[in-house]
């Protein structure tokens, strides 16, 4: 019994199925990436109105006031008691 198929033949055959197969995987990674950076994306913050903008400052303006009028009264004899319990030692 003869081949007559040459070894040119046999490895133009196999070459061109590995390039088939390597095209069907790099066009289903792309699908997959396309997929995956669609799904990936996250929703956006809800932007604050004036209303909401104006309230949190005035909420921070008044908080930063009443700590720095308790930190004042309070503050040099709540930081002398803590010092002065270092020094005792």
């Amino acid at each position: 019994m003869v081949d007559r198929k040459s070894a040119y033949e046999i490895l133009t055959v196999k070459r061109d199925a590995a390039k088939k197969a390597a095209e069907k995987a790099a066009a289903e990674d792309a699908k997959a990436k396309a997929k995956k950076k669609t799904a990936a994306k996250k929703p956006r913050r809800k932007r604050q109105s004036a209303l909401e903008a104006g309230m949190k400052a005035g909420a921070r303006s008044i908080a930063s006031s009443v700590g720095r009028a308790i930190a004042g009264k309070h503050g040099a004899a709540i930081a002398r008691g803590i010092l002065g319990g270092f020094m005792r030692r």
